[in-house]
């Protein structure tokens, strides 16, 4: 209920701004740093504001508030989320000069309050089947349990390579 809600509260967003498949293939050969909040990206997050003009930086919402708070600026951020505790991740940032790639399952104050570009993806539900089957493809982005799958597969479907991931502890 709460993902048909949040859609539903979302539903302008998904007319009025445009859908993440217009950046497919844009970044081709480009590198991509895929940036998860996982503990070692408190190790390298000085190293991240040396990429941002060499690489795609692709953040998830979780780890968008420490990298701004370092002074690093990623160029997109992802947000699939429909918990209002995932909100808290991204409330009052103000402007971070990245875009938001958001599913609009996503918890709706995360679009309304965020301060910049905004794209809209698909996760494939049937909710977003059945609207871009009237409003054209969205573009499907895979996640797989956690938004930094979604944000790997972003970064391949934006011809992105090779692609990095600061931040994803897999031992957890």
């Amino acid at each position: 209920r709460t993902y048909l809600s949040n859609a539903l509260d979302n539903i302008l967003s998904i007319v009025d701004h445009p859908p993440v498949q217009s950046l497919f293939g844009r970044f081709k050969g480009v590198p991509a740093v895929v940036v998860s909040a996982g503990p070692s990206l408190d190790r390298n997050i000085d190293l991240l504001r040396v990429l941002e003009n060499h690489a795609v930086l692709i953040c998830v919402d979780t780890s968008l508030g420490p990298l701004h708070r370092a002074g690093v600026r990623p160029h997109l951020v992802l947000a699939g989320d429909s918990s209002e505790a995932n909100f808290r991740h991204m409330q009052g940032l103000g402007h971070t000069g990245a875009a938001l790639v958001a599913e609009p399952m996503t918890h709706p104050r995360i679009i309304e309050e965020f301060d910049g570009d905004k794209f809209v993806m698909s996760f494939n539900e049937i909710l977003m089947k059945k609207l871009g089957g009237i409003l054209g493809d969205f573009g499907v982005v895979k996640a797989w349990g956690s938004i930094s799958t979604g944000a790997f597969d972003l970064a391949r479907k934006l011809g992105c390579n090779p692609i990095v991931f600061p931040g994803q502890a897999l031992a957890f």
